[in-house]
């Protein structure tokens, strides 16, 4: 029974991972993966800048 269970688990994921390919768009993937990164490199900015924001004040006290 087990291995029913395992044959067909693997069966899904070769579909999944064939629908995956057919309908793969290298050139929108890199640009929704640029705008991912810039949109990380926001935050992170945001943070640093909160953090330089805060040691100003430890250092000021």
């Amino acid at each position: 029974m087990g291995k029913l269970f395992s044959g067909l688990k693997n069966l899904l994921r070769q579909k999944r991972d064939e629908a995956a390919e057919a309908i793969a768009d290298p050139v929108r993937d890199g640009k929704f993966a640029i705008e991912d990164s810039k949109a990380e490199l926001a935050k992170l900015r945001t943070s640093i800048a909160q953090f330089s924001g805060t040691i100003k004040q430890q250092e000021r006290k």
